[in-house]
């Protein structure tokens, strides 16, 4: 069925294509410094709208001395400048603390664009499960 716009030619985006993408990362680990998990980048030919951005993570194993656990996400247009649109932090040494933040952004992006998601965590021992999760409708441009 289509639903287009009346009061244009042009197909709304939800008629043009579109495909839901899931940029996700999640596992255990243990101590590590900063890393890309996971990318993604709008094809040539298409757009894309973030729709929401979800970061969650809890310590599994106690840590011998506490740091920073990181995770974000970062916005790069392309050939410009990166943003990090989301920032979490999390500093807890005691088994079962948590974090979990959830944002709707939505912001389009275009061909080239690119989207990570990164993690660190600065502890000496212990571990965290992360589970971060963004949900991407892509569609023609």
């Amino acid at each position: 069925m289509d639903i287009g716009n009346a009061a244009s030619s042009r197909a709304d985006f939800y008629d043009r294509n579109a495909d839901v993408n899931i940029l996700r990362f999640a596992t255990n680990l243990v101590p590590h410094g900063l890393t890309i998990r996971d990318i993604y980048t709008v094809p040539v030919g298409r757009k894309a709208i973030v729709g929401s951005m979800a970061s969650f993570c809890i310590r599994q194993g106690m840590a011998g001395t506490t740091g920073s656990v990181l995770m974000y996400y970062k916005y790069t247009p392309n050939g410009g400048a990166p943003v990090i649109v989301k920032y979490d932090l999390f500093v807890s040494s005691v088994v079962n603390d948590r974090l979990f933040t959830v944002i709707t952004p939505t912001f389009a992006m275009y061909p080239g664009d690119v989207l990570t998601i990164s993690t660190a965590d600065g502890s000496v021992g212990g571990n965290i499960t992360y589970d971060l999760t963004s949900v991407i409708t892509e569609f023609d441009y």
